[in-house]
């Protein structure tokens, strides 16, 4: 109440002092001059303690004029004017913050948005390039297992022609060949190819006797068209110069042909 009483006197003295400051104008000067004295004068019992109930609140006023108080109030006013200048600012650059706020959080998420996208996309790339990489890994893998496969089967037939006994002949072929495996045990022959003919085993004897059973199975050859090859292994080479002066021996005409052997090879099929 008492700060609503000093508003009212701050307007009245603003106004009176108007009203001084230039010639009445109309009868309500006097009024006014009189509401003044009276306020001040009320102002002065206040300050007083003339008043029937005294507030608690005011004992800081009660010493000080009307013109202190006065001032008071308007430095009170200016005050309050600063402050809710000052809180319609922070008002103000709250607005403007929250605006901010939602704009940067719209761009964020626009920008989260599209990375997410980027990302996504990169990740589809990541897939379908180890798909590609996983397709082409089975693809080698295939490849290598088809020629391991190859390979092998190259190995087996590398071994398979080791285990045989080829023979190649240039020109005009004239002689039939006689294949004649020589070994300590004994012999066996057959006429060239061995797989078109019988293959005859001279090995159950004594090695003189069996020399002896294959030089009468040669005799039934004209050596005009047929000619021994002797395909000395497991040590034959040895007993050479009796097996070939022993087969010579049977026509002069007689040609030979001769050739160690490994183990490892096949000359008559099994």
């Amino acid at each position: 109440m008492i700060i609503g009483i000093l508003v009212i006197a701050l307007q009245l003295v603003e106004t009176m002092r108007k009203k001084q400051s230039s010639p009445p104008l109309d009868p309500e000067f006097e009024e006014m001059q009189r509401e003044k004295t009276e306020l001040l004068q009320w102002l002065q019992r206040c300050a007083e303690g003339e008043l029937d109930e005294p507030d608690g609140r005011l004992d800081e006023f009660r010493n000080q004029s009307a013109e202190q108080l006065v001032s008071r109030l308007e430095r009170v006013a200016k005050l309050a004017e600063n402050r809710r200048e000052a809180a319609a600012n922070l008002e103000e650059a709250a607005k403007k913050l929250n605006t901010e706020t939602r704009r940067l959080a719209v761009e964020e998420a626009a920008r989260y948005q599209e990375n997410r996208a980027e990302l996504e996309k990169l990740m589809g790339d990541i897939r379908s390039e180890l798909e590609k990489t996983r397709t082409e890994k089975e693809k080698v893998q295939t490849t290598n297992q088809e020629l391991e496969e190859e390979r092998n089967q190259i190995q087996d037939a590398i071994a398979q022609k080791q285990r045989q006994l080829e023979f190649a002949f240039t020109g005009t072929r004239t002689h039939t060949p006689i294949l004649v495996e020589c070994t300590k045990r004994g012999f066996r022959a057959a006429v060239y190819p061995p797989e078109e003919s019988e293959v005859l085993d001279f090995q159950g004897k004594g090695f003189e006797a069996n020399l002896q059973d294959l030089t009468r199975w040669l005799e039934q050859f004209d050596f005009s068209r047929y000619y021994p090859v002797l395909l000395y292994r497991d040590g034959a080479l040895e007993h050479s110069m009796e097996i070939e002066m022993e087969i010579r021996g049977l026509s002069p005409k007689i040609i030979l042909g001769r050739d160690p052997v490994s183990m490892s090879v096949e000359i008559f099929p099994k």
